[in-house]
């Protein structure tokens, strides 16, 4: 049998999404042995809602507030609408972090695009026209996507996500186990040897020189106080959001590409866009609100995403209870971003506004870079390190993919320098 002493492995990656699989696709690059371990399935994920409710967990918080999360090879990217904005490079540079030419090469690397002309709906259009008309710097967002394959609809082909990275370091030698849950990691003499995981029944070890943890927001937490890491969990942030509705009598269609343009609004906190759903969630969210005469409308439907930074607060347990009330604060940016909506949708000619109930998405901040991690996102245990959303220091309120695939670049490029 294996042993610590005799690591089968340079660095095992433990998660999928962005962060992760960046990580073992360097190092695989550099013909470093790494084996990914994905406690979620590798099943086809597209906009069905059979294949997206396979692939995601949900927490929840406050009085109830859904907290959405990835648990699939490639993670939430699965799952997302794609956008790309551009990491916050001061908010890191104040601990130390330097992300400005992995930023410029994965420019350079990834199809980074806005939705050609020909791609924007009926709906994004019309919203876009009178929050601009309004005076709103509302334009077309970032997206990882390649344009070549984008059409009204934008089909799930054309958005990049990071099963690409996955088969890329499986291409150059790094090994995967699915359906893998990580239950601690293997600690000798103050060091991370290896990781304890269930799969298929059965409870196994596997060996490495280091131990990178990709599990989010929530899983890496999680296996951090269940391997005797206690100043983690203490606080996270979770982007609160709300999404206003309302009808117009000239558009009636199919669902379009969400978020295709909006505006960051970064004094006020949140951030405004367009987000045309698909049917079956737009039926229970509308349900939900009791607006029943809403139900059949959905066709005819404007929608605008509120999406709120909110405060450090709550706690993640370490059997995986998510706790935590939204402050005041978050509350009153919700409210007056709902109604900076509301105005742009009766300007766009809509009518029977109303809006969905508070979710939640991007959970971070749970393993904070200056607090829980040093400026090369080792922990206080030796050779073991963390590599996701839970790593970024303060609330931000974007949508993180950028930023997780620049740090786990920068991550490896350390790793393969000690």
């Amino acid at each position: 049998m294996t042993t610590a002493s005799h690591a089968a492995f340079d660095a095992i990656v433990v998660g999928t999404g962005p962060g992760g699989a960046t990580v073992a696709r360097e190092l695989s690059a550099q013909r470093k042995k790494v084996l990914m371990l994905e406690r979620g399935r590798d099943a086809p994920v597209d906009h069905s809602l059979r294949k997206q409710a396979g692939a995601l967990r949900m927490s929840f918080v406050g009085r109830g507030i859904p907290v959405i999360r990835g648990v699939t090879l490639g993670g939430t990217s699965m799952l997302y609408y794609a956008t790309a904005f551009d990491p916050p490079l001061e908010m890191f540079r104040a601990h130390g972090i330097e992300l400005s030419e992995e930023v410029a090469e994965i420019k350079r690397e990834l199809p980074i695009a806005r939705f050609p002309d020909h791609a924007l709906g009926p709906r994004a259009r019309r919203i876009m026209a009178s929050a601009q008309e309004l005076g709103y710097a509302w334009e077309k967002l970032a997206k990882f996507v390649h344009p070549e394959k984008c059409d009204g609809g934008v089909p799930h082909e054309a958005k990049w996500n990071a099963r690409a990275y996955v088969r890329d370091a499986q291409r150059d030698g790094a090994e995967l186990e699915i359906g893998a849950r990580v239950e601690r990691v293997l600690i000798e003499d103050g060091a991370a040897v290896g990781v304890e995981y269930k799969r298929g029944g059965s409870v196994r070890r596997a060996y490495a020189d280091r131990v990178i943890l990709s599990a989010g927001g929530v899983g890496s937490p999680i296996i951090l106080r269940a391997s005797g890491v206690d100043n983690v969990g203490e606080g996270f942030f979770c982007d609160p959001l709300v999404i206003v509705n309302g009808a117009v009598a000239d558009i009636d269609g199919p669902w379009e590409a969400p978020m295709a343009a909006g505006v960051h609004m970064a004094d006020d906190g949140y951030m405004l866009t367009d987000l045309s759903h698909a049917p079956y969630l737009y039926w229970p969210f509308t349900a939900q609100r009791l607006r029943f005469d809403r139900l059949f409308a959905h066709p005819r439907t404007l929608s605008i995403m509120v999406k709120v930074k909110d405060t450090i607060g709550g706690r993640i347990s370490s059997r995986g209870r998510v706790r935590r009330i939204f402050a005041p604060e978050d509350y009153a940016r919700l409210k007056h971003g709902g109604e900076r909506a509301r105005t742009i949708l009766k300007n766009a000619g809509a009518r029977h506004l109303f809006r969905f109930g508070v979710t939640a998405a991007h959970p971070g901040g749970s393993v904070r870079v200056g607090d829980a991690l040093d400026s090369n996102l080792r922990s206080e245990i030796e050779n073991l390190y963390v590599c996701d959303c839970s790593v970024i220091p303060e609330p931000w309120g974007l949508p993180p993919t950028f930023t997780l695939i620049a740090l786990g670049k920068r991550l490896a490029r350390h790793l393969a320098q000690v």
